[in-house]
């Protein structure tokens, strides 16, 4: 990248990290609202869905900081051996207890065979699971709604493996199932929580 590139990364990504400060620091003021308080340390309580969502962004746009800062000579950049595995365990740590919280984490599909690498270089014991979330005789709901469906979706398919065959459950094993749909899915999703 150019000296101007970089330039410019460093302001849009210091821009970025402002804005979500103010918005986490909003979502913050939420739970000083009394009408709010029921909402409150709920798992899956609209709050939490927010404050889940802006983590990742906010992980990320310090990611982009740091390096721009670093291109652009504001920060020296000391790199330092990583133990990996200790790294490894730390993250398989947080994600087991996501897991339990939520029921589960959903990660990028070709991020599995990336994970079980490590885990299995590592010696980390971990199970990381890819396939389809959609119930056995959801085809129909998904070849009618196959216009508006993004077929990279990995748990809106069915081309690939059952998820439940390779957790050893079936959908009425679920006390609760939560799906947001991104945009294209709202049909698709509202006709298999219809049907199943």
């Amino acid at each position: 990248m150019t000296e101007l590139q970089n330039e410019f990364l460093y302001k849009m990504s210091n821009h970025l990290r402002k804005g979500l400060a103010e918005v986490n620091a909003k979502v913050n003021d939420l739970y000083k609202i009394e009408e709010l308080e029921d909402y409150m340390d709920i798992p899956d309580s609209p709050i939490e869905h927010i404050k889940a969502a802006l983590m990742p962004l906010v992980v990320q746009v310090n990611d982009f900081q740091d390096y721009a800062e670093t291109v652009t000579n504001r920060m020296e950049l000391d790199l330092q051996e990583v133990d990996i595995h200790a790294l490894m365990d730390g993250v398989l740590m947080m994600a087991d207890q996501l897991a339990e919280h939520k029921g589960g984490i959903e990660i990028e599909e070709e991020l599995v065979d990336d994970a079980r690498g490590l885990a299995e270089d590592h010696d980390i014991d971990a199970e990381f699971i890819s396939g389809s979330f959609v119930p056995e005789g959801g085809d129909d709901v998904l070849e009618a709604n196959a216009y508006n469906l993004s077929r990279t979706i990995t748990w809106l398919r069915n081309d690939v493996p059952s998820a439940y065959e390779e957790l050893g459950l079936d959908p009425d094993d679920f006390d609760l199932v939560f799906a947001y749909p991104w945009p294209g899915e709202e049909d698709t999703v509202f006709d298999l929580f219809a049907e199943f």
